[in-house]
């Protein structure tokens, strides 16, 4: 057992519960009111996608379902968008669509009728319609009069497609054998939506199935994934190669502020920057307050808007709802507070004066916070690295794999969360809390990275 003190480090937490519980409740009475608006269907288009979305999850699906109904259509792809993919951790290059997500997204409007729920599927991306197809529907060629039967198990059940050009077949269901069945639970019948389709455009939905039976899924993961990309750039989110940057070493010359449109990321800011506030407030908020030019002020808000959405896509995830979003949030905050004492102090102590603040505020000034935040990420990767060749002994490695153990030490789970959460590609701090190891935030200042080096300098100590 180890005798590393996780209270060296500052318990915060990685949201403020005063802040979401406001602006939660915020958005809660923004939903109410339009629910029981008689002018719904007009107030709705004029409403950001973004908020819409983070309405109806505040309010839940099912009570939101008047919204939906009502939404257009880059308001219900926007709520798919961010809600229904899902990525392999920190890989970005893995997302993927999360069917049962989708399904759950769906079945809202499947206990409406036929009609809404073929409404809402041709809302998708045709890619993402023939995925879940695809993933769904076993699709066989019609044998005709005369023809052969398909070549599907005798135990599935088969229909014919309104035209006759295809046998259709339920994937999921607990009858279907492999290879044909797909272990998902799903709140609506896939058969049911496909001839709830036909219904609806007998011709696209041929068009549809001919796509979910021939095209490969990497393909069609590929081309929706492009369609998704490219509205949330729309939505102020960038691109994947773009927010990956933030998370490379800064560059050796200068950079300037880029100028972007007035407003063009002002979707929602409470969101992030009413995560600024902290219990101890790290140089960052301190510098931010003290900021008394407006356009300067105007120029870091718009920065960290964007640096914010940057950093929600360099982590592999999306705002899949308001505590995951000011999470988020909160990990800039405190990065950017690191970025700044890196800057100004090196790995030397850290005094918080005036003059500390001004000088903060001239740094910001110099350079867009997105630089900023990739000196605090530098400041990190030397501990990093560290900590990935400690965990890589082959004794280290049985040690963290005791799962067991980890039920019952609460000291010996909070140094193995320590140590994988330092590991990992975008290094993070945890084993802080006793209570609750896995919960996580980022190195916030000069003297957590010195706490962290010293922690896993004794970890090390005591396993080798």
């Amino acid at each position: 057992m180890t005798e590393s003190n996780p209270q060296t480090f500052r318990p915060l937490p990685t949201a403020n519960p005063e802040t979401s519980y406001r602006v939660s409740r915020q958005l809660q009475q923004r939903g109410k009111e339009l629910l029981f608006a008689p002018d719904l269907v007009r107030r709705l288009p004029r409403l950001d996608p973004l908020e819409v979305f983070f309405i109806v999850k505040e309010l839940g699906l099912h009570d939101s379902l008047p919204i939906l109904l009502g939404a257009t259509r880059t308001q219900l792809r926007t709520f798919v968008d961010l809600d229904c993919w899902a990525s392999s951790g920190e890989d970005t290059a893995n997302l993927a669509p999360d069917l049962s997500e989708l399904d759950t997204w769906l079945s809202p409007f499947a206990e409406l009728g036929a009609e809404a729920l073929a409404l809402a599927f041709s809302s998708l991306d045709d890619e993402l319609q023939a995925l879940f197809i695809t993933a769904t529907v076993a699709i066989f060629e019609h044998p005709g009069e005369d023809g052969d039967p398909p070549d599907a198990p005798p135990s599935m059940t088969l229909i014919a497609t309104p035209d006759n050009v295809f046998m259709i077949g339920d994937r999921t269901a607990e009858s279907t054998p492999a290879p044909f069945r797909n272990e998902l639970d799903l709140d609506i019948e896939p058969v049911a939506l496909a001839m709830a389709l036909y219904k609806a455009a007998p011709c696209e939905t041929r068009r549809l199935m001919s796509v979910a039976r021939f095209e490969t899924v990497s393909v069609l993961t590929e081309e929706a994934h492009h369609f998704r990309e490219a509205r949330l750039l729309d939505l102020g989110f960038p691109a994947a190669e773009v927010a990956l940057e933030l998370f490379t070493a800064p560059p050796q010359q200068p950079v300037s502020r880029i100028k972007r449109p007035p407003g063009h990321f002002r979707r929602l800011p409470t969101l992030y920057t009413e995560s600024l506030a902290s219990a101890e407030p790290g140089l960052f908020e301190m510098a931010l307050q003290s900021i008394d030019d407006r356009e300067l002020l105007a120029e870091v808000g718009t920065d960290l808007v964007y640096l914010t959405n940057a950093a929600v896509i360099g982590y592999g995830e999306s705002p899949r709802d308001l505590a995951h979003a000011q999470e988020i949030a909160t990990r800039v905050r405190d990065t950017l507070s690191l970025g700044l004492e890196s800057l100004l102090f090196g790995d030397g102590p850290v005094e918080y004066t005036d003059a500390t603040t001004s000088a903060a505020v001239a740094a910001m000034a110099a350079q867009p916070l997105q630089l900023v935040f990739r000196h605090g990420i530098a400041a990190t990767l030397e501990l990093s690295a560290d900590a990935r060749r400690l965990l890589a002994d082959p004794v280290v490695t049985t040690w963290a794999d005791d799962a067991a153990r980890a039920d019952d030490d609460a000291t010996f789970a909070a140094d193995r969360a320590f140590l994988v959460a330092l590991a990992a590609k975008r290094p993070l701090l945890a084993g802080w809390d006793l209570f609750n190891p896995s919960s996580c935030r980022a190195l916030s200042s000069v003297a957590d990275l010195h706490a962290a080096e010293q922690r896993l300098s004794t970890l090390a100590d005591d396993l080798l």
